[in-house]
């Protein structure tokens, strides 16, 4: 059985004319709207896709109070396939904590837990064990010891995500 809680996405990037018509019918599939609670968007055109974008960030802003698991998932796997970049935030549910996910080309889906805000969260034992060894690192005065509290929080805090660029339409040559 599947549970059903609010999620968004954020499309950006560049997306090629030949496939505008079929981004437009995957957004109808996912039955999204362009607010908590609206109609269902239903673009036609790439046009349409475009003219739905937020004008301050360029982003086109989805949102579905009941998605599945609070994912888009038939969106992203078409956009992954397509290289076309996102984030998306789903809400924490029950026992299921919340999710920030982004997916740039090149870099693949980075996934964290996050709040009600979006925001990453790390786990709190994480960052006890790379303070108790930077307190180490200073009582020893050891280099090696600060690499390490460095490699433990880079490990903790995932890789660098670049901002989502704007969504665009593009010719069929990028």
């Amino acid at each position: 059985m599947s549970d059903w809680f609010p999620g968004s996405i954020h499309l950006g990037g560049k997306l090629p004319v030949v496939l505008a018509n079929e981004l437009a019918a995957e957004i109808a599939a996912a039955a999204a709207s362009l607010d908590w609670g609206g109609d269902v968007f239903i673009p036609e055109t790439g046009e349409a896709i475009i003219a739905a974008t937020d004008p301050g960030t360029g982003h086109l802003h989805l949102y579905d109070d009941r998605a599945c698991y609070g994912t888009f998932r038939q969106l992203e796997a078409w956009l992954e396939r397509h290289e076309i970049p996102y984030d998306r935030q789903s809400d924490a549910y029950n026992d299921m904590d919340g999710e920030a996910v982004s997916y740039r080309p090149g870099q693949g889906v980075v996934w964290h837990a996050a709040n009600q805000a979006g925001d990453p969260l790390i786990s709190a034992d994480h960052v006890r064990v790379v303070r108790n060894l930077l307190r180490t690192a200073v009582e020893e005065r050891s280099p090696e010891r600060v690499r390490q509290a460095l490699a433990m929080l880079e490990t903790a805090l995932g890789p660098d995500v670049a901002p989502l660029p704007r969504l665009e339409l593009v010719d069929d040559r990028g």
